[in-house]
């Protein structure tokens, strides 16, 4: 089954923060080091990626609570449910393919299911703009007439 742009995500994640030992990480590392490489190889066809990764990483902050925004630098921390690698005490080189089979039921665990296409969501914004009377004033004057 393939995965998902999220999933694609959250895996490549998991992998950054167990090559680095650390939970946390800044978002300008990860798009410069990981996103050319995941948008490659999942064969994502956008034209941005950088937007694209963004985009995801507010889902798993927000809808799947996979990760922690930190500060406004864009640090972020991957959240203790995953349990890494270096927590695990195993060497940095035995990842075999059940560690693989491993990290991906945890993806599927933590990745709740999208939402489906028939689910819409309607924002309204309304915009209101004061005038200033005196303007009001001198432009009917201005232009001779009794409407602005």
């Amino acid at each position: 089954m393939a995965l998902t742009q999220r999933q694609q995500l959250l895996k490549a994640v998991i992998e950054f923060c167990e090559n680095r030992n650390s939970r946390s990480f800044e978002l300008d590392e990860f798009q410069a080091q990981i996103t050319p490489r995941l948008a490659r190889e999942g064969g994502w066809t956008t034209k941005t990626p950088e937007a694209t990764v963004r985009r995801l990483f507010q889902e798993l902050r927000d809808k799947d609570e996979v990760i922690s925004f930190v500060d406004n630098r864009g640090l972020y921390t991957l959240r203790g449910a995953i349990l890494l690698r270096f927590e695990r005490d195993e060497a940095a080189d035995d990842f075999s393919q059940s560690g693989m089979e491993e990290t991906q039921r945890t993806i599927g665990r933590f990745i709740k299911k999208p939402r489906r296409m028939s689910e819409k969501q309607e924002y309204i914004r309304e915009t209101y703009y004061r005038r200033d009377a005196g303007l009001v004033e001198w432009a009917k004057k201005f232009h001779g007439c009794d409407f602005v």
